[in-house]
């Protein structure tokens, strides 16, 4: 009996902190009491301590995280949010990180997880967290919490069992990890919110904030300043097409009954600036940047992948009906979530910085002048 216990604890030496926790909090029905006590004091020589009661239900965040696999939460995240296999390491990392940490105080905070209710289309549809203060049952974003807090959070048993364990931590950690897989970054970037009303963003609250401050411009930001960027590159290329030969025009015309041609060939413009000016004039205009997470310039090659994702999923490729609905449907998650689609999945980094009122009266004259002019231009043709 000794010796198959000191084989046993040979055994469990060489095995992750992760797998030791699963096997006490998962797989706990395979061992003998005796095997899950040498698992726990295991635990506690490398320091884990807050890992033990793991027969009883799950009442916190924590708890949770500690009774699924990473395996089965990772197959959700790529299924449910179109996770990406080059950032799987990422949210390995921070679910490992989060086996690990000490919760904070936060006390009267509950998870919740639901379907968003899309008001546009009537419809249920994606995964939501959010966080219900169980004195006023006041509904608030829990985007920048740090993760210590997100430990503490308190969790209804009814919503999990409805939901699955692996799905809600799934949810859990990609609402988490929406400005980034490192804490003190996130910390950083609450920080630069609460100094700044510079940096604009969606649902975004403090740690010991208790007002909603809900800024809902960033989306149509967005969309003026590329709106801009089109007008004044579609100026500059019906410039150029009058040195093309006649065939060559015949052939651009052809296409653009299916596609516009320039919003293609703009794809590669924008992803040269980006990579040079880590900017569009439009851009500018509106005083964003794009951005790798640290802060350094794109590379021409993820500057066109970036690109390349908003004309075709942002845009719908220019093609009429199809544009309509990518434009409606960026709109709501970026409201929704803070972040595009693009963006999230190739981890690119979009600062904000503010507007003068130069900026304003430039923006104006562009939207609004060039399709005046355009009109008197047609009109003046038809005479």
């Amino acid at each position: 009996m000794e010796k198959g216990n000191s084989l046993f604890k040979n055994y469990i030496s060489g095995l992750k902190d992760e797998r030791l926790i699963e096997i006490l909090n998962i797989e706990y029905s395979e061992y003998t009491d005796e095997a899950l006590s040498m698992v726990q004091e295991e635990l506690h020589s490398r320091g884990l301590v807050n890992v033990i009661d793991c027969k009883r239900e799950p009442n916190t965040v924590r708890d949770l995280i500690l009774q699924v696999k990473f395996e089965d939460v990772q197959r959700i995240l790529r299924r449910e949010f179109h996770i990406n296999k080059d950032v799987d390491e990422n949210y390995k990392k921070v679910f490992h990180q989060l086996l690990s940490i000490t919760p904070s105080n936060a006390d009267g905070i509950t998870i919740v997880m639901d379907k968003h209710y899309d008001e546009l289309t009537n419809t249920l549809s994606d995964w939501d967290i959010y966080g219900l203060d169980a004195r006023t049952e006041e509904k608030f974003s829990v985007d920048l919490y740090n993760w210590n807090d997100w430990m503490s959070f308190t969790i209804n048993l009814q919503n999990i069992n409805h939901v699955s364990k692996e799905l809600f931590i799934a949810c859990c950690l990609f609402k988490m990890t929406i400005y980034g897989f490192d804490s003190e970054e996130i910390k950083i970037k609450v920080n630069e919110i609460a100094s700044s009303t510079s940096m604009v963003s969606n649902d975004v609250y403090a740690t010991d904030n208790t007002d909603e401050s809900v800024i809902e411009v960033h989306a149509w930001m967005r969309f003026w300043a590329r709106t801009i960027d089109v007008m004044l590159f579609t100026i500059i290329f019906s410039f150029f097409l009058v040195y093309f030969p006649m065939k060559v025009l015949q052939l651009i015309a052809r296409i653009n009954y299916i596609m516009p041609i320039t919003l293609f060939v703009w794809v590669l413009v924008e992803a040269l600036l980006l990579s040079v000016w880590g900017k569009t004039p439009g851009k500018a205009i509106f005083g964003m940047t794009v951005s790798e997470m640290d802060g350094s310039k794109l590379s021409f090659s993820r500057a066109l992948n970036r690109s390349a994702s908003v004309w075709f999923f942002g845009m719908g490729c220019g093609i009429n009906i199809i544009e309509l609905i990518a434009n409606i449907t960026s709109y709501i998650r970026l409201s929704k979530k803070g972040i595009t689609r693009w963006d999230q999945n190739g981890e690119y980094r979009i600062i904000h910085t503010k507007i003068n009122t130069v900026n304003v009266i430039i923006a104006v004259i562009i939207l609004v002048g060039i399709p005046i002019l355009r009109y008197f231009e047609i009109l003046l043709s038809k005479t």
